[in-house]
Protein backbone atom coordinates (compact mmCIF):
# COMPACT_ATOMS: atom_id res chain seq x y z
CA UNK A 1 0.00 0.00 0.00
CA UNK A 2 1.30 3.36 -1.12
CA UNK A 3 2.43 6.11 1.78
CA UNK A 4 0.41 8.90 2.63
CA UNK A 5 1.10 12.41 0.68
CA UNK A 6 3.53 14.42 3.29
CA UNK A 7 3.78 17.96 3.62
CA UNK A 8 7.26 18.94 5.05
CA UNK A 9 9.50 21.57 4.69
CA UNK A 10 13.01 21.20 2.18
CA UNK A 11 15.96 23.63 2.28
CA UNK A 12 17.57 22.82 -1.67
CA UNK A 13 21.39 21.73 -1.13
CA UNK A 14 22.04 20.65 -5.10
CA UNK A 15 20.39 20.89 -7.99
CA UNK A 16 20.73 18.65 -11.49
CA UNK A 17 19.09 19.40 -15.12
CA UNK A 18 16.50 16.32 -16.05
CA UNK A 19 15.92 15.94 -19.96
CA UNK A 20 14.87 19.45 -21.25
CA UNK A 21 12.65 20.34 -18.42
CA UNK A 22 12.57 18.87 -15.50
CA UNK A 23 14.76 18.86 -12.20
CA UNK A 24 16.90 16.59 -9.62
CA UNK A 25 17.08 18.66 -6.68
CA UNK A 26 18.50 17.49 -3.33
CA UNK A 27 17.36 18.93 -0.50
CA UNK A 28 17.39 18.67 3.01
CA UNK A 29 14.24 18.21 5.12
CA UNK A 30 12.79 18.58 8.20
CA UNK A 31 11.02 15.21 8.67
CA UNK A 32 13.34 13.22 6.43
CA UNK A 33 16.87 14.14 6.02
CA UNK A 34 18.45 14.64 3.40
CA UNK A 35 15.92 13.27 -0.04
CA UNK A 36 16.67 13.97 -3.90
CA UNK A 37 13.86 14.81 -5.22
CA UNK A 38 12.56 14.68 -9.37
CA UNK A 39 10.40 17.48 -10.22
CA UNK A 40 8.67 17.21 -13.42
CA UNK A 41 8.16 19.78 -16.20
CA UNK A 42 9.13 22.97 -14.07
CA UNK A 43 10.76 24.17 -17.15
CA UNK A 44 7.96 23.72 -19.40
CA UNK A 45 6.81 27.87 -18.95
CA UNK A 46 3.21 26.52 -17.64
CA UNK A 47 1.73 27.90 -14.19
CA UNK A 48 1.38 25.45 -11.82
CA UNK A 49 1.91 24.10 -8.36
CA UNK A 50 5.18 22.96 -9.02
CA UNK A 51 7.88 25.35 -9.89
CA UNK A 52 11.85 25.65 -9.84
CA UNK A 53 13.57 25.66 -6.67
CA UNK A 54 15.85 27.81 -6.00
CA UNK A 55 18.97 28.59 -3.49
CA UNK A 56 18.32 30.67 -0.79
CA UNK A 57 15.56 29.53 -0.37
CA UNK A 58 12.74 27.50 2.23
CA UNK A 59 10.20 25.36 0.79
CA UNK A 60 6.85 24.20 2.23
CA UNK A 61 7.04 20.80 -0.27
CA UNK A 62 4.39 17.95 -0.58
CA UNK A 63 5.91 14.30 -1.26
CA UNK A 64 5.35 10.84 -1.19
CA UNK A 65 8.24 9.52 1.01
CA UNK A 66 10.09 6.15 0.39
CA UNK A 67 11.47 3.13 2.13
CA UNK A 68 13.83 2.92 -0.94
CA UNK A 69 16.82 5.24 -1.82
CA UNK A 70 15.08 6.09 -4.83
CA UNK A 71 13.99 9.55 -6.48
CA UNK A 72 10.92 11.02 -4.71
CA UNK A 73 8.67 12.76 -6.63
CA UNK A 74 8.49 16.09 -5.85
CA UNK A 75 4.49 17.15 -6.08
CA UNK A 76 4.04 20.51 -5.14
CA UNK A 77 6.13 23.39 -3.50
CA UNK A 78 5.62 26.78 -2.58
CA UNK A 79 8.01 28.94 -0.98
CA UNK A 80 8.26 30.19 2.70
CA UNK A 81 10.75 32.22 2.65
CA UNK A 82 14.36 33.39 0.63
CA UNK A 83 17.09 34.38 2.48
CA UNK A 84 17.67 37.76 0.40
CA UNK A 85 21.00 38.87 1.94
CA UNK A 86 22.79 36.08 1.65
CA UNK A 87 21.59 36.13 -2.23
CA UNK A 88 22.85 39.69 -2.38
CA UNK A 89 26.48 39.30 -1.27
CA UNK A 90 29.08 37.04 -2.27
CA UNK A 91 30.72 36.52 0.46
CA UNK A 92 27.46 35.26 2.33
CA UNK A 93 27.14 32.84 -0.53
CA UNK A 94 30.22 31.55 -0.08
CA UNK A 95 29.81 30.59 3.39
CA UNK A 96 26.34 29.06 2.29
CA UNK A 97 27.76 27.30 0.24
CA UNK A 98 30.02 25.35 2.88
CA UNK A 99 27.03 24.75 5.07
CA UNK A 100 24.75 23.29 2.06
CA UNK A 101 28.47 21.09 0.93
CA UNK A 102 28.27 19.95 4.79
CA UNK A 103 24.89 18.48 4.68
CA UNK A 104 25.00 16.57 0.93
CA UNK A 105 28.30 14.99 2.06
CA UNK A 106 27.84 14.17 5.64
CA UNK A 107 23.98 13.48 6.15
CA UNK A 108 21.49 10.51 4.83
CA UNK A 109 17.77 9.95 4.79
CA UNK A 110 16.55 9.74 7.82
CA UNK A 111 13.60 10.24 10.41
CA UNK A 112 15.22 11.79 12.79
CA UNK A 113 16.57 14.86 11.13
CA UNK A 114 14.78 17.58 13.52
CA UNK A 115 17.93 18.84 15.57
CA UNK A 116 20.14 18.25 12.03
CA UNK A 117 17.14 20.49 10.30
CA UNK A 118 17.02 22.96 12.65
CA UNK A 119 20.37 23.62 12.95
CA UNK A 120 20.74 24.35 8.75
CA UNK A 121 17.82 26.71 9.03
CA UNK A 122 18.98 28.56 12.02
CA UNK A 123 22.20 28.80 10.58
CA UNK A 124 21.35 30.50 7.35
CA UNK A 125 18.59 32.66 9.56
CA UNK A 126 21.85 33.89 11.22
CA UNK A 127 23.83 34.39 8.50
CA UNK A 128 21.34 36.68 6.45
CA UNK A 129 21.08 38.77 9.23
CA UNK A 130 24.45 39.46 9.86
CA UNK A 131 26.97 41.64 9.20
CA UNK A 132 28.58 41.36 5.75
CA UNK A 133 32.05 40.92 6.96
CA UNK A 134 30.79 37.66 8.48
CA UNK A 135 32.99 35.58 6.54
CA UNK A 136 35.73 36.87 8.14
CA UNK A 137 34.58 35.76 11.91
CA UNK A 138 34.34 32.29 13.61
CA UNK A 139 30.91 31.46 12.24
CA UNK A 140 31.98 28.60 10.06
CA UNK A 141 33.70 27.02 13.44
CA UNK A 142 30.75 27.72 15.25
CA UNK A 143 28.71 25.74 12.83
CA UNK A 144 31.56 22.94 12.50
CA UNK A 145 31.09 22.22 16.32
CA UNK A 146 27.77 21.88 16.47
CA UNK A 147 27.22 20.07 13.70
CA UNK A 148 29.78 17.44 15.09
CA UNK A 149 27.85 17.50 18.48
CA UNK A 150 24.49 16.83 17.00
CA UNK A 151 26.59 13.55 14.88
CA UNK A 152 27.90 12.76 18.42
CA UNK A 153 31.24 13.85 17.45
CA UNK A 154 31.96 16.34 19.51
CA UNK A 155 35.64 16.74 19.76
CA UNK A 156 37.59 16.81 23.16
CA UNK A 157 38.59 19.99 24.12
CA UNK A 158 38.92 20.43 27.90
CA UNK A 159 40.82 18.13 28.64
CA UNK A 160 44.03 15.59 27.59
CA UNK A 161 42.17 12.47 25.78
CA UNK A 162 45.29 10.75 26.74
CA UNK A 163 45.42 11.74 30.54
CA UNK A 164 42.58 13.45 31.59
CA UNK A 165 44.54 16.30 32.75
CA UNK A 166 42.25 19.53 32.06
CA UNK A 167 43.93 21.81 29.64
CA UNK A 168 44.27 26.04 29.95
CA UNK A 169 43.48 28.62 26.95
CA UNK A 170 45.61 31.37 29.07
CA UNK A 171 48.33 28.54 29.92
CA UNK A 172 48.71 27.26 26.24
CA UNK A 173 47.88 30.51 24.45
CA UNK A 174 51.63 31.94 23.55
CA UNK A 175 53.57 28.01 23.79
CA UNK A 176 50.98 25.60 23.12
CA UNK A 177 52.79 22.27 22.81
CA UNK A 178 49.35 21.16 22.15
CA UNK A 179 48.59 18.22 19.37
CA UNK A 180 45.08 17.37 17.87
CA UNK A 181 44.85 13.28 17.26
CA UNK A 182 42.11 12.99 14.67
CA UNK A 183 41.30 9.02 16.04
CA UNK A 184 40.88 9.88 19.20
CA UNK A 185 38.91 13.04 18.96
CA UNK A 186 40.29 15.68 20.46
CA UNK A 187 43.80 16.98 21.68
CA UNK A 188 47.13 15.83 23.86
CA UNK A 189 48.79 17.74 26.54
CA UNK A 190 52.59 18.79 26.23
CA UNK A 191 53.31 16.09 28.95
CA UNK A 192 51.67 13.25 26.25
CA UNK A 193 53.21 14.67 23.43
CA UNK A 194 55.79 11.62 23.16
CA UNK A 195 52.72 9.36 22.79
CA UNK A 196 51.94 11.59 19.29
CA UNK A 197 52.31 9.60 15.99
CA UNK A 198 49.36 11.48 13.98
CA UNK A 199 48.59 14.51 15.41
CA UNK A 200 48.00 17.62 14.28
CA UNK A 201 50.09 20.63 16.12
CA UNK A 202 47.66 23.34 17.20
CA UNK A 203 48.98 26.58 18.38
CA UNK A 204 47.72 28.04 21.44
CA UNK A 205 45.81 31.27 19.69
CA UNK A 206 43.74 28.24 17.56
CA UNK A 207 43.20 26.41 20.77
CA UNK A 208 41.72 29.46 22.22
CA UNK A 209 39.86 30.42 19.30
CA UNK A 210 37.94 26.69 18.91
CA UNK A 211 37.15 26.68 22.82
CA UNK A 212 35.58 29.94 22.74
CA UNK A 213 33.40 28.66 20.03
CA UNK A 214 32.92 25.44 22.11
CA UNK A 215 31.97 26.98 25.34
CA UNK A 216 30.90 30.45 24.85
CA UNK A 217 27.16 31.42 23.70
CA UNK A 218 29.29 34.49 21.63
CA UNK A 219 31.72 34.24 18.90
CA UNK A 220 34.77 36.04 19.47
CA UNK A 221 36.00 39.18 18.17
CA UNK A 222 36.88 38.71 14.62
CA UNK A 223 40.48 36.31 14.44
CA UNK A 224 43.63 36.77 12.55
CA UNK A 225 42.89 35.00 9.32
CA UNK A 226 45.54 32.72 10.15
CA UNK A 227 43.91 31.21 13.15
CA UNK A 228 41.10 31.08 11.58
CA UNK A 229 41.76 29.28 8.76
CA UNK A 230 43.91 26.43 10.62
CA UNK A 231 40.95 26.00 13.03
CA UNK A 232 38.78 25.48 10.35
CA UNK A 233 40.93 23.12 8.77
CA UNK A 234 41.14 20.79 12.24
CA UNK A 235 37.09 20.64 12.33
CA UNK A 236 36.86 19.79 8.38
CA UNK A 237 39.73 17.46 8.76
CA UNK A 238 38.07 15.64 11.89
CA UNK A 239 34.82 15.58 9.92
CA UNK A 240 35.91 14.05 7.41
CA UNK A 241 37.93 11.36 8.98
CA UNK A 242 35.17 10.44 11.47
CA UNK A 243 32.89 9.99 8.77
CA UNK A 244 34.66 7.77 6.41
CA UNK A 245 34.92 10.55 3.54
CA UNK A 246 38.60 11.34 3.20
CA UNK A 247 37.97 14.42 1.35
CA UNK A 248 37.91 18.22 2.47
CA UNK A 249 35.30 20.45 1.65
CA UNK A 250 35.15 21.82 -1.96
CA UNK A 251 33.76 24.39 -1.32
CA UNK A 252 36.21 26.07 1.48
CA UNK A 253 39.20 27.68 -1.00
CA UNK A 254 36.54 29.96 -2.60
CA UNK A 255 35.62 31.42 0.46
CA UNK A 256 39.30 31.59 1.46
CA UNK A 257 39.61 33.41 -1.97
CA UNK A 258 37.64 36.10 -0.87
CA UNK A 259 38.36 36.41 2.61
CA UNK A 260 41.90 36.58 1.52
CA UNK A 261 40.53 39.62 -1.47
CA UNK A 262 40.96 42.41 0.81
CA UNK A 263 44.10 41.73 2.32
CA UNK A 264 45.61 41.73 -1.28
CA UNK A 265 44.39 44.98 -2.51
CA UNK A 266 45.59 46.74 0.47
CA UNK A 267 48.95 45.65 0.17
CA UNK A 268 48.22 46.55 -3.67
CA UNK A 269 47.26 50.08 -2.07
CA UNK A 270 50.15 50.65 0.14
CA UNK A 271 52.91 49.86 -2.42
Amino acid sequence: MPTALHIGQAILCRHLPYGESSQIYHCYTRDHGLLSFMAKGVYQGKSGKNLPLDFYGLYEVIYQPKKDQSLTLLRENNCIHHWKSIREQLEKQALAQVLLEVYLRYTSASTESGALYNLLLHALHDLETSSPDVHESAFLIRFFLDFLELLGLRPELEKCVFCSASLNPAIHQKKSGLFFILSEGGVICPSCSSKNKEGRPLSGWEFQLLRLCQSSSQLPNQPSYQWLLKAEDTLDLFLSYHTGNHTVLKSRPFLNNLRRAPKINQVFKSE
